[in-house]
């Protein structure tokens, strides 16, 4: 029995070790966790104050919290709905807080996340390899993403990106990508999903902020874009036998009359029909 023993206690001491040296590297996991969801929380910072009127952007650490779900439904298994919907409406859900909760016992995990007994129990008395697996989960940082849909000279009305229109997400989009940047951003016929309230109010003002320090290549339709973002460069295309070509004539800036003329005929109708939509409105 005596080498029996001995070989139990070499396996024990291994065992701490190795539980010491497995709660550093999780410390280190979660310190590196929280380093990266501090520089997204300044990112999501930084955009909120360049873009305070249009876009509000909230960080959520660990939003993501699927993982755990599929995990308790699998794992654990049994009735798990009010557990999983008590730990979806927890305003901060930490895993390996949530774990200490369930190696305490049950009424410390009914007690800070409002968990059923019965489940409560059920989860608490998972195997140690179970509750090892759930530590490890990532539940990844999440960004909610809300979008001010008034008019400029009225107070915002914020909508969150599951209840905003195709249009609406693509202008929410577009502001983010219009942030500074050094890339050159190329952008194909942005009007076909932005109206043109939110292209004159939103996407110019930004397009002519940035196009100082920043190259953007717009194919479009729509004179708000090229006009209003005073454009340095418009090039018209013609067509040919299914063929694009460029039209020497018709490149340059607003202030060329050949390029002007093409603005007006391409992108507002003609002249007779920009002057009947004026007079229409009353202008």
């Amino acid at each position: 029995m005596r080498p029996l023993h001995r070989r139990l206690l070499n396996l024990r001491n291994l065992k701490d070790e190795l539980d010491s040296k497995r709660r550093v590297l999780l410390a280190e996991w979660e310190a590196i966790k929280d380093i990266e969801f501090l520089n997204l929380k300044n990112a999501a910072a930084k955009i909120n104050h360049e873009l305070s009127n249009r876009i509000q952007i909230e960080v959520i650490p660990a939003g993501n919290k699927e993982p755990l779900f599929e995990h308790l439904r699998s794992e654990v298994g049994g009735r798990m709905s009010e557990a999983i919907e008590s730990l979806t409406t927890a305003s901060e859900l930490s895993i390996i807080k949530f774990v200490e909760a369930c190696r305490i016992g049950p009424d410390t995990l009914q007690a800070l996340y409002g968990i059923p007994p019965r489940q409560a129990k059920r989860i608490c008395d998972s195997s140690p390899e179970t509750l090892m697996q759930v530590e490890e989960l990532e539940l990844s940082t999440t960004a909610a993403i809300r979008l001010n849909t008034a008019h400029a000279d009225v107070p915002p009305s914020w909508q969150s990106l599951e209840h905003m229109s195709t249009g609406q997400i693509a202008t929410a989009v577009l502001l983010l990508l219009l942030l500074q940047s050094d890339a050159p951003l190329i952008i194909d016929q942005p009007e076909d999903d932005l109206d043109n309230r939110f292209i004159n109010e939103g996407i110019v003002p930004r397009l002519r902020e940035e196009k100082q320090s920043r190259q953007f290549i717009f194919t479009t339709h729509n004179a708000n874009i090229p006009v209003l973002g005073d454009a340095e460069l418009i090039v018209g295309l013609s067509n040919s036998e299914g063929r694009a070509f460029i039209a020497p004539e018709h490149t340059g800036a607003i202030d060329s009359k050949s390029v002007r003329e093409l603005v007006e005929d391409i992108l507002e109708g003609g002249r007779d029909a920009f002057e009947a939509r004026r007079r229409k409105y009353g202008f």
